[in-house]
Formats: C-alpha cells, structure tokens, sequence
C-alpha cells in the first residue's frame, strides 16, 4: 500500500495554515435540528449589533438606504388587526377630550371638502336612525 500524501500546492497549503490560523470552524451538525452555529457567532452579533446602535448616518448615506426601500411593501402589508387589539384601541380613544387647536385644526382640514352622493345617503339614512331612536 501506498501511504504517502498528496503534495500539496503553495496555494492549498497557504489556504489549510489561514485556516488553522483563523480558528476555522464548520457548523456542527446534529441529527434532529441541522447545522449549529458555533457559540461564538451569537456573541459577535450582540457586540456588532450594540456598537452600530447611536451611530449617525451621512445625510447621502440615508438618501441612498430611502431609494432602495421605495417600492418594497410595509412588512405590516396584508396583516389583520385582531378584533381584541381593536376593542382595546376603541375603548382607549373613548371619552378623550379634543383640545380646542385640535378641534380647529380638523374643522380647517375639512373646510371645503365635497361629500360623494354614496357618502350623502349614508349619512341621511344615519341621521334617520337617530332621529327615531332619540328622545328629544
């Protein structure tokens, strides 16, 4: 039998001692769940993630990252309110007082708004209901 190993070139053997060298590791593979990332990579992420934290953006730099987001959907797109965070959201808005500049600032929005023949109806056909049910 022939034992002896392939010589390696200068490129392979410069690869297998950065290799060495730089503590390379493979993932681990385990039966039931897949690859496992070695421990190490969960930390250099917190410490990556802590030291970007507070870090200002050129005013090009911010341009450039809002072009590359336009047309990309919300990531809130298609999802449903449920029904018990709106009760919740309903129940906190009721009994809120409008501050007076508030009060203006909707009547000046709606100032010189047309109302559609759909939204005239239903609002006649409201007014309608209310007259029959109050007690005036």
């Amino acid at each position: 039998m022939n034992t002896l190993k392939k010589e390696q070139t200068p490129i392979e053997e410069r690869r297998e001692a950065t290799k060495q060298d730089q503590g390379f590791q493979r993932p681990i593979k385990d039966k039931n769940h897949g690859p496992k990332e070695p421990q190490n990579q969960k930390k250099q992420g917190k410490k990556m993630s802590q030291s970007a934290k507070g870090r200002k953006l050129s005013d090009e730099t911010r341009i450039k990252v809002g072009e590359s987001a336009k047309g990309r959907p919300a990531w809130n797109k298609g999802l449903k309110t449920p029904e018990d965070v709106k009760k919740k959201i309903s129940e906190a808005k009721k009994g809120k007082k409008l501050s007076l500049e508030h009060i203006e600032k909707i009547s000046a929005s709606n100032t010189g708004r047309k109302n559609t023949d759909e939204a005239k109806n239903n609002m006649r056909e409201a007014w309608k209901k209310r007259k029959l049910t109050s007690s005036f």
